[in-house]
């Protein structure tokens, strides 16, 4: 993330041609990347804040909410160890961020 290595405990995956980053707030993704979250974990719903940009990120749910508009994902977001694995296409639209893959590593730029 912006040139700072990231190592989650379970690593970034290719699926039918989406890169997908788990979503691991003990690792600090969230202070990495400038980000402000929440978990609802009634609803097992994560809320990403970023420059103004809120987005809804809910377990099973083949949706995401970006600024109050549904943006569908190309399968239904998925947890690992109650972490959601989020697919970097529509990460892009709810932080504004770029999104580069080389090598199969994902670097996020928030820049």
């Amino acid at each position: 993330i912006d040139g700072k290595e990231y190592y989650p405990h379970h690593p970034s995956k290719l699926e039918d041609g989406e890169y997908y980053v788990i979503f691991e707030p003990t690792r600090d993704f969230h202070l990495l990347a400038n980000l402000y979250y929440e978990w609802d974990n009634d609803e097992r719903t994560l809320k990403i804040e970023c420059d103004g940009k809120i987005s809804y990120w809910t377990e099973n749910k083949d949706t995401v909410i970006i600024d109050g508009k549904e943006i569908k994902l190309n399968k239904p977001l998925e947890f690992f160890d109650n972490l959601p694995y989020l697919p970097m296409t529509q990460f892009k639209l709810a932080t504004g961020y770029s999104v580069e893959v080389k090598e199969n590593r994902v670097n996020i730029i928030t820049r």
